[in-house]
């Protein structure tokens, strides 16, 4: 999912002709990456965030220039500094950041070759986990937790194909607690075809 996001990301900075089409790209990405904090009614004005969103706008008036990744990489900088701005999705944030400092750099000549090589490069590198993980069990294989919590174990009995599979794969991954929830006490899974 991520991977796909942000090859879409580059996909339209690159089909992009004019700084409009480039910023239409980066504010889709913001949009999906970034949470932003309303002001309640009667709070006084954020200064220091206004005077951020008013850096970024004079700044997204250069993303026409050239390739656009200076600006792009101001842009992205500045983002993180807004107070009212909480970056949620950071793996793909940081994966941007990193693809265009790469065509910054001149080392790719667009953003999707920067970004497969950042996509590549963190695969072959491995990522480190955080403190705490949550994944769908097929993305587990061949990883182990301390503790392991499966909040609706049900869910592997209306699954179509693997069932039984998964759910195995879910419950091995544990290698001091597993927790398991369920709406049903007993839970029934199709023998897995072998």
């Amino acid at each position: 999912m991520a991977a796909g996001r942000l090859q879409s990301f580059a996909t339209a900075w690159d089909a992009s002709n004019s700084n409009a089409s480039r910023l239409a790209a980066v504010k889709s990405l913001i949009e999906e990456c970034v949470q932003k904090k309303q002001a309640k009614e009667g709070d006084a004005p954020d200064l220091e965030d206004e005077a951020i969103a008013t850096e970024m706008n004079a700044i997204a008036k250069t993303l026409g220039d050239g390739d656009g990744s200076a600006s792009l990489r101001k842009l992205f900088s500045l983002a993180r500094k807004r107070p009212r701005w909480r970056i949620f999705r950071g793996e793909i944030w940081r994966d941007a950041e990193r693809a265009i400092t790469e065509l910054e750099s001149g080392r790719c000549d667009t953003m999707s070759e920067a970004t497969a090589n950042i996509r590549q490069r963190m695969t072959n590198s491995s990522r480190r986990l955080t403190l705490r993980t949550v994944s769908m069990p097929l993305l587990l294989k061949g990883l182990e937790f301390d503790h392991v919590v499966i909040p609706n174990a049900a869910h592997f009995a209306k699954e179509e194909a693997a069932q039984a599979k998964l759910f195995y794969v879910a419950i091995s991954r544990a290698t001091r607690s597993l927790t398991i929830a369920s709406s049903n006490r007993i839970l029934k899974l199709p023998k897995p075809n072998t």
